[in-house]
């Protein structure tokens, strides 16, 4: 397969960076790292030992992949600021921002939407990276020209997301169902004592 891309990418005129690349050889009979060296167009990527991690825009790989929510914090805030500082296209650099996010699953089920998408039909994968990045297509997400800003619906002087989400009047019954339907969820899984009230929506 390795030599199949290099042929294609050197009739391409493409060049693989070894340096920039890594293996993984596991027997998994044994449970264990390979060190096993392969080739491509004549350049031999690092090979990855059970202790060794490679990093490709912030996403760990590897045999063993741990983090401690502080490192990976740490991790995110520096990466986001030399993606920032970069010479990247702006579309580049929302691509690798999208990559980014998935060192958060190594984290517990706060995060399950980011792992594996669990409860979470892929409609609503799609909406919400697009809504952590505010690509959503309002017209109040524009960034460039002076093109209309007002909300397709009431007129509202800027269509933002929050607008859209929570603001907008002839959206009022979704946006209420949707609110009570959390609400919901929040109490059936609020392990509560005999004594305890729960008052909803007062």
């Amino acid at each position: 397969m390795l030599d199949t891309n290099g042929s294609v990418a050197t009739w391409a005129g493409l060049t693989f960076n070894p340096k920039k690349c890594a293996t993984l050889h596991i027997d998994g009979k044994r449970r264990q790292t390979l060190p096993t060296q392969f080739h491509i167009q004549e350049g031999v990527p690092p090979a990855l030992s059970e202790i060794k991690v490679y990093e490709h825009l912030g996403a760990p790989t590897g045999y063993h992949v741990t983090q401690s929510d502080n490192k990976a914090l740490k991790d995110i805030n520096f990466k986001l600021k030399m993606i920032g500082d970069s010479l990247l296209d702006p579309w580049q650099k929302l691509d690798a921002i999208n990559t980014i996010h998935e060192i958060t699953s190594a984290t517990n089920p706060p995060n399950h939407i980011l792992r594996n998408g669990d409860f979470t039909r892929f409609a609503d994968w799609r909406f919400i990276h697009r809504a952590r990045l505010d690509c959503v297509p309002l017209n109040g997400s524009q960034r460039f020209g002076n093109k209309n800003r007002k909300c397709r619906r009431r007129g509202y002087a800027n269509e933002t997301l929050p607008h859209a989400l929570c603001h907008c009047k002839p959206k009022f019954v979704a946006i209420t169902k949707r609110h009570n339907a959390i609400q919901d969820r929040l109490v059936r899984a609020f392990n509560a004592s005999a004594s305890t009230t729960i008052r909803i929506n007062q």
